[in-house]
């Protein structure tokens, strides 16, 4: 199988990155081929491209069939490893494949930075024991973090959550500043979002610029005086009729009144609207504080996804490895 990598190119318009609309036409068509698999959402690899690093095209590499079909796809930044193969070509040959580049790029890079060793993280899933037994075989260790997939079908009735007095549901329709809107975000994820406001404004401008991006499925809920208290995204794949909710977060001083769950009702909605007849949404498990680093509050939302009719699909679980260079 032939190998080609992606070569640099002009990142100011999103909408016309070629490295971008070449993952999209990809993993859209993974999953018309498979659409309960374990692919990313056209929203999710949006999402990632908010970041600089991801977009970078030095971190991606892409196998081709023999007529020139794109079959495979990695990426390998900071310490992730993240493979994505067709699944009318996915096999051990590949796979190891994707994986080697994937692991060769880290250490490429950490030799680089004058690095004497490299970590690797890699996602594995709850229903592939073959990809859990692969990583535990080359000496990974399962750490104590992992994520919960849900899937909701949108054919059915919806509840309408009543939001507390005052309270507004709307979206970012040209009366609230960029920068207001980051700020909700950075608020909303913190520690775990962009360290300073200013980039974390300029990441949302690069997410405004994303093909997928829609203002009236970036939805906020306003409390009575005006202050932005919970915001989220909704991503719509069009080819397949597949929504998703990438991010969802609320502001600290707003939690535990409800506003997630009335937020992704509405979004659910929206979705509808749109045609979409399933969503999907990822949570971080709830666990003892002691055995993962991440606080309760950022654990919750599998309950906020339980209460609008998600139901669990698959775990994802972090595996990691130290490599010396």
């Amino acid at each position: 199988m032939d190998m080609d990598t992606v070569s640099s190119n002009n990142w100011a318009d999103q909408s016309n990155n070629p490295l971008l609309q070449r993952i999209l036409k990809f993993v859209a068509a993974c999953r018309r081929v498979d659409m309960e698999g374990e692919y990313p959402h056209v929203g999710d690899i949006q999402w990632w491209f908010s970041d600089t690093a991801v977009a970078d095209p030095a971190h991606w590499h892409f196998w081709q069939d023999a007529q020139g079909k794109d079959i495979g796809v990695c990426l390998a930044e900071g310490k992730d490893i993240q493979t994505i193969a067709h699944p009318t070509a996915k096999n051990d040959q590949l796979i190891a494949a994707m994986h080697l580049w994937g692991k060769e790029h880290l250490a490429d890079l950490a030799r680089t930075s004058g690095q004497s060793e490299f970590e690797v993280n890699e996602e594995v899933y709850s229903d592939i024991p073959a990809s859990i037994e692969r990583v535990e075989a080359e000496g990974f260790t399962r750490t104590a973090t992992y994520y919960l997939r849900y899937r909701r079908n949108l054919d059915g009735t919806l509840f309408s959550p009543e939001l507390p007095e005052g309270f507004m549901i709307g979206h970012m329709d040209g009366s609230v500043s960029v920068a207001d809107r980051a700020r909700l975000h950075r608020d909303s994820f913190y520690p775990y979002s962009s360290k300073t406001l200013d980039l974390a404004i300029a990441k949302y401008q690069r997410v405004m610029q994303l093909p997928g991006y829609d203002p009236a499925l970036d939805l906020i809920i306003f409390a009575a005086d005006g202050t932005l208290a919970a915001g989220g995204i909704c991503w719509m794949d069009r080819e397949n009729q597949i929504g998703l909710f990438e991010p969802l977060g609320t502001r600290p001083a707003f939690r535990r009144l409800g506003l997630a769950t009335a937020l992704m009702a509405a979004g659910i909605r929206r979705l509808q609207a749109r045609g979409a007849d399933s969503a999907y949404a990822t949570a971080v498990h709830a666990a003892d504080e002691t055995t993962t680093p991440i606080p309760q509050d950022f654990t919750v939302s599998q309950l906020v996804f339980q209460a609008v009719g998600f139901k669990l699909v698959r775990k994802a679980y972090i595996y990691r490895k130290t490599y010396p260079v």
